[in-house]
């Protein structure tokens, strides 16, 4: 029988009597897949003192796999994950849980920051130590910011307040985070959250001590500032950013490296940005030497059809022009990340209500998004499936009805593993079409109600009669004046 074992760490039947005695222990389906991965670090969170220190019903382990399976079931209600557990409890135990949620949401605000810190980075290390492959021998990350909305309570407005374009009552606190990906495996590795007010290169500026010297950053053109590119080179960090527009796009200046390929020099700017101090800005180099390209995009459907690349991989002969144009079109994949993570799992519309619990459930949200990149590395390697073509909605689904049946079969390590083995070749056969040049216009097909907007706070407003249909007259109207 194929052995599917070394890419899922615990689940080798080399030490048989220890996965019985740990098969034991499962309460959750998620468990049975990643519990010899993260039941050191769960079991560890039970302090002697303080919170976590009593025996109760919902144990650290017991509320991070509900959350986990909340999170990973995306629309999912308290009351649900709660009854979902309640099964788990009465199926391995025979003891029977309360269906009231209260317990639950108590739990989850006991659970430490700290802990979902740490069980995140330890999935980023399991998949960045199978994750092998380089350009051109190089690591590559990429970042690019993104917004959520959480909703709309005093404590989250005073954390991170609504725009200031919308009245009081009528939007929603906003929050913005900063994302590090792994070019890789797709691995969300960093995320920095603050306020709308605070900009995305400020959010950068937090970041250099987390990328490692002698990987390359790939992001667009609002990164692509003095200060930051003369920052990365002093702690030896490669980039490859979109020029800015303000920039000039003189291809005559510089010395020539080739044809649209010139070695330019940047010269300091008088005054300090605001996303580092004056003391940063004071120990920058005066003077920037760095790589400028040029490259036509001629694929029918594009938007643009010139772009030119600042980069600091000077060399032309081990970095050309095609290979470099080659990387900057894989930043297009942190897209299609954001739209897994905020999309797919549904974390643009965050639930919780106070500013605390918004970051544990973002945590968790990146542990979730994580372990399935986990699972599609772990099929794409076992029946040698390109790790960029599976699908991640068809992994979600997958692995939401296979881990029942794992735990299921868990006191059988045989029969899991065959499980195991069936899980990932569905995992590895759901691939989506290899379509690199499709035209997506970012446009909505199904149409909104003609319902009025809310433009006061909702206490003080008033139901319009109708308002339907004298909106829907307005819009008739205005199409057939244009």
């Amino acid at each position: 029988m194929f052995d599917p074992t070394p890419c899922l760490p615990g689940l080798a039947l080399c030490r048989l009597h220890q996965v019985q005695v740990a098969t034991k222990r499962c309460l959750a389906p998620l468990q049975a897949l990643w519990g010899s991965l993260l039941d050191a670090l769960l079991s560890a969170a039970k302090t002697s003192t303080g919170c976590n220190s009593r025996e109760r019903l919902w144990t650290v382990p017991l509320t991070f796999w509900t959350f986990l399976s909340q999170v990973l079931c995306p629309g999912s209600s308290c009351r649900e994950a709660v009854r979902r557990a309640a099964a788990w409890i009465r199926a391995a135990k025979g003891q029977i849980l309360s269906d009231e949620d209260s317990a639950y949401c108590q739990a989850r605000s006991r659970l430490p920051t700290k802990l979902l810190f740490k069980i995140w980075h330890t999935v980023c290390r399991q998949l960045e130590q199978r994750s092998t492959h380089r350009w051109c021998g190089l690591e590559v990350f990429i970042v690019d910011g993104a917004e959520c909305q959480t909703p709309d309570t005093a404590a989250n407005q005073e954390r991170w307040p609504q725009p200031k374009s919308q009245k009081p009552g009528c939007g929603f606190p906003h929050l913005r985070f900063l994302a590090l990906f792994s070019l890789a495996s797709a691995a969300l590795l960093r995320l920095k959250i603050a306020s709308t007010a605070v900009s995305e290169p400020r959010l950068l500026a937090k970041l250099w001590g987390t990328i490692r010297s002698g990987s390359v950053l790939l992001a667009d053109r609002n990164f692509c500032g003095y200060a930051q590119l003369a920052l990365m080179g002093q702690r030896g960090i490669h980039f490859a950013f979109r020029l800015q527009a303000v920039r000039p796009r003189d291809m005559r200046a510089g010395r020539r490296l080739g044809k649209d390929d010139r070695l330019i020099r940047w010269r300091k700017p008088s005054l300090c940005p605001k996303s580092i101090t004056p003391q940063q800005f004071a120990a920058l180099p005066p003077i920037l030497d760095l790589r400028v390209l040029r490259f036509v995009v001629d694929v029918t459907g594009f938007r643009t059809r010139v772009v030119y690349l600042a980069t600091s991989l000077i060399d032309p002969q081990l970095y050309p022009l095609a290979k470099l144009a080659e990387l900057y079109r894989f930043r297009w994949q942190i897209e299609l990340c954001f739209r897994h993570i905020k999309i797919t799992m549904q974390m643009q519309y965050l639930r919780c209500k106070t500013p605390q619990m918004v970051i544990k459930e973002l945590l968790m949200h990146c542990i979730s998004y994580n372990l399935a990149r986990h699972l599609m590395l772990a099929a794409a390697q076992t029946y040698y499936a390109p790790v960029e073509r599976l699908s991640f909605k068809g992994t979600l689904d997958t692995l939401r009805h296979w881990a029942c049946a794992l735990c299921t079969v868990d006191e059988r390590p045989r029969k899991k593993k065959n499980f195991l083995a069936q899980m990932l070749y569905a995992i590895a056969n759901d691939q989506v079409p290899d379509r690199p040049n499709r035209v997506e216009p970012r446009a909505v097909k199904r149409r909104r109600k003609h319902y009025p907007l809310l433009n006061t706070h909702r206490k003080k407003m008033r139901t319009i009669s109708h308002a339907h249909k004298v909106l829907a007259k307005r819009a008739k109207l205005r199409r057939s004046l244009s």
